[in-house]
């Protein structure tokens, strides 16, 4: 939502199945505020996650609010240092927790970090880590694999300086398990989501260069070691990229855009398995 100058709030609308707004609700402060995600907590209540430059003490923050289900604000919280730090995306990781997926420059091994947080549903922190070289990674996706682990899917500059797209897989003990770098050394890749499939094995889609004339869809599958079992590229004319997968029977569906002369359109694939 856009304020009066020129800065952003978050916006959060809820509609009936035919598209009919029944509410909306805008949370932030006099500066940019800039709304991720947003999941349906067990209890009922929402949660979102986001970027603050209003609140906090830095640049900008990690960015979380809870409300219920009528998207009254039961409590907002900005997380992160000095620097420059913002959230993804956040699932619900048992009855009391949630754990959230960001960056941070605050702290961490370089100049921008992946980002675990997990917190309380009363919004205080309780576990955190952050994942990355000494260079700029770039959080995106986060997902929970059927075992419980984590997965998560960005950028990263730290093996290559050109990016290759970022793939961890974090246990349920917290501890890293793998850390995979996948692309062309060289060339751009970045990673936008992730999905565990029904037999068990990762998917990593996004974008990717095509010997730097284009960019095209990205999508790499592992197995749940991370060893890759395929790499692919989808496109054509002007750019393409991933931002979403799904799964569905003997089929993979993946979620992107497509800009030719300067037009952006939505693009969906179907990919047989």
């Amino acid at each position: 939502s856009q304020l009066s100058n020129g800065d952003k709030n978050v916006l959060l609308v809820k509609t009936d199945f035919q598209g009919t707004v029944l509410w909306e609700r805008e949370f932030g402060g006099p500066y940019n505020d800039i709304g991720r995600d947003v999941i349906a907590l067990q209890e009922g209540d929402l949660m979102l996650i986001g970027t603050t430059s209003s609140f906090g003490d830095g640049v900008a923050d990690m960015f979380a609010v809870r409300t219920d289900n009528e998207g009254t604000a039961m409590w907002s919280r900005a997380f992160g240092g000095p620097s420059l730090d913002g959230g993804s995306e956040l699932i619900q990781t048992g009855p009391y927790t949630v754990m959230m997926l960001g960056f941070a420059e605050s702290f961490g091994s370089g100049y921008r970090d992946q980002w675990l947080l997990e917190i309380s549903l009363d919004g205080d922190s309780l576990w955190s880590s952050t994942y990355g070289g000494a260079a700029y990674e770039e959080s995106q996706a986060l997902v929970r694999a059927s075992n419980g682990d984590l997965i998560l899917c960005g950028h990263s500059a730290s093996i290559d300086p050109v990016h290759a797209m970022h793939g961890l897989r974090i246990g349920m003990d917290r501890a890293m398990l793998w850390e995979q770098h996948f692309g062309t050394v060289g060339l751009h890749e970045g990673g936008e989501a992730a999905l565990e499939d029904g037999e068990g094995n990762l998917l990593f889609a996004g974008r990717g260069d095509v010997a730097l004339m284009g960019e095209d869809i990205f999508l790499v599958r592992t197995d749940a070691s991370g060893n890759i079992l395929a790499q692919q590229q989808f496109g054509g004319e002007g750019d393409q990229w991933a931002t979403d997968l799904a799964e569905h029977t003997d089929a993979y569906f993946i979620l992107g855009n497509s800009v030719q002369d300067g037009d952006m359109n939505i693009l969906l694939i179907k990919q047989a398995k």
